[in-house]
């Protein structure tokens, strides 16, 4: 089957630009058609610039067919712009290449000593394999892993070792000023030994009485955090005001009221220590199954010597691609390209793996000329690619030899559960659109793929703007976009 792609680069797209001229403005004139003629795609292209939502942003747009290399319709696609989390895509090519789909993260539970009747007498190692998507279920069943093997007492120390990746460095590109003193979660640390993505989810509901303090409590057990709550409880009806943050390492701060009849309020912060976080985790989850650890609990590298107790495999690689774009998850998307790079430059540093989305580029012909990168997520306000290099890495994951289908399927289709949700839930494209957007103050950016209902043609889109003044309402502009695209498919009769 010959397949016809259409890639689309552009900005911002809106609905209203693509619009029909009113009734008033279209009064037919007696020996013109009835109709007039449609718009072609260079005109509700150019048209877009026009919005008023654009004035003062930095455009780059490109039409192009990736079959034959014809450009259909241009527009500053040379100029570099911040991709945001389009960026993804490319970190998407490079882990597929360098780490592989089928690939699967290995964490080890090892031992020094002799274990006799249950108890350990020697040490116990948590070996990370740096996997992004270990959850405290996950380490929950590690616990119970390590109980079932017949460790029951450990009497000497906890360590845990995350030196595949280290203990926790920051995204380069982004971290400081406030943004990091509010602990985002989109901002927590890499490390080599990571859970629940380095962060820690914050629960606060309202005491029992009117003027009673709040009730904090967190998505893992709490030994390792200390609170400080002065959140009160309001008046039924009384408006919910609350700060929740961390300070220092493991204290985290309520403060303000909520509401006696208030729903529960959720609060999501960043973990900047993860190895002793998962250290206090496990050995409290190990706890509550009736195990023991007498010793400290520590961080620190395994010995050649040790024996294996248990293992955990990951999901494979290439499921947690599908998770890191649908969810947009900067964790998973350096922690991956990280051990990407780890493996084919034997460099897992944050420079490495710069190192790693440059070669990529280059392994498929794409020139470098004004990118700019900082890490593999794209959460940098500096980072920069043109329209041109983005559509060039479309069309190497859409004709790829040997991935093409994983890379496609890594994104998630528009308006289904666990995708970007539409506004217009009645539209044609619904569930034929693969998409990849991204956001950050001043930038709004959207990439994917139409599948027309003939299979046999299909149109990709990557839309990139900065320097917006409002970018949130600019979104409304993706249906209008994505409308304009599924207007180049031809219909079911013409067939």
């Amino acid at each position: 089957m010959h397949k016809v792609l259409f890639g689309l680069a552009l900005c911002v797209c809106t609905s209203s630009a693509l619009a029909s001229p009113s009734d008033a403005d279209a009064q037919p004139v007696e020996g013109e058609a009835d109709a007039a003629e449609p718009l072609t795609l260079q005109e509700k292209m150019d048209l877009v610039l026009q919005e008023p939502f654009m004035e003062g942003a930095e455009v780059g747009g490109l039409v192009w067919n990736l079959e034959t290399g014809e450009e259909l319709w241009s527009h500053q696609a040379d100029v570099p712009i911040n991709p945001a989390s389009v960026q993804k895509v490319i970190t998407t090519l490079a882990v597929l290449e360098h780490l592989g789909p089928k690939t699967t993260l290995v964490t080890h539970v090892n031992y020094d000593g002799t274990i006799t009747d249950g108890v350990l007498e020697g040490n116990l190692y948590m070996v990370g394999g740096g996997d992004p998507t270990m959850v405290i279920e996950r380490l929950w069943k590690l616990a119970a892993d390590v109980y079932a093997a017949g460790v029951e007492r450990v009497t000497g120390d906890l360590i845990v070792d995350p030196s595949i990746l280290g203990d926790g460095s920051s995204i380069p590109g982004w971290a400081g000023g406030t943004d990091t003193d509010r602990a985002p979660p989109y901002e927590a640390p890499i490390s080599g030994f990571p859970l629940n993505y380095n962060s820690v989810t914050v629960l606060v509901q309202p005491g029992k009485e009117v003027g009673a303090s709040s009730e904090v409590r967190i998505s893992v057990p709490d030994s390792y955090f200390s609170f400080e709550n002065t959140a009160l409880t309001g008046e039924p009806g009384s408006k919910t005001s609350l700060e929740v943050a961390r300070k220092d390492s493991n204290i985290i701060t309520v403060s303000g009221s909520i509401a006696s009849d208030a729903s529960s309020h959720y609060s999501y912060l960043s973990v900047d220590k993860p190895t002793p976080y998962v250290a206090h985790s496990f050995k409290s989850l190990f706890e509550t199954l009736g195990g023991s650890i007498e010793g400290e609990v520590k961080s620190g590298k395994t010995p050649t010597t040790v024996e294996r107790l248990v293992t955990h495999r990951s999901d494979p690689v290439g499921f947690q691609l599908s998770r890191m774009n649908a969810y947009s998850n900067n964790q998973i998307a350096e922690q991956l390209l990280r051990l990407a790079a780890r493996k084919a430059l034997k460099d897992g540093s944050s420079q490495g793996a710069v190192r790693l989305l440059e070669k990529t580029l280059k392994d498929h012909g794409i020139s470098l000329e004004g990118a700019k990168f900082y890490n593999g997520s794209g959460l940098a306000r500096n980072a920069r690619l043109t329209a041109k290099q983005v559509a060039a890495v479309y069309n190497a994951l859409y004709h790829h030899p040997k991935w093409q289908w994983e890379g496609l399927s890594s994104l998630s289709i528009y308006g289904l559960p666990g995708g970007v949700q539409p506004r217009n839930k009645e539209a044609e494209y619904l569930g034929y659109v693969r998409l990849k957007p991204g956001t950050i103050q001043g930038v709004l950016t959207l990439s994917g793929i139409l599948f027309c209902e003939d299979e046999d043609e299909a149109y990709g889109f990557v839309l990139l703007s900065q320097k917006l003044k409002r970018a949130w309402p600019a979104r409304d502009s993706w249906e209008g976009t994505m409308q304009a695209v599924w207007e180049q498919c031809p219909t079911p009769e013409s067939n």
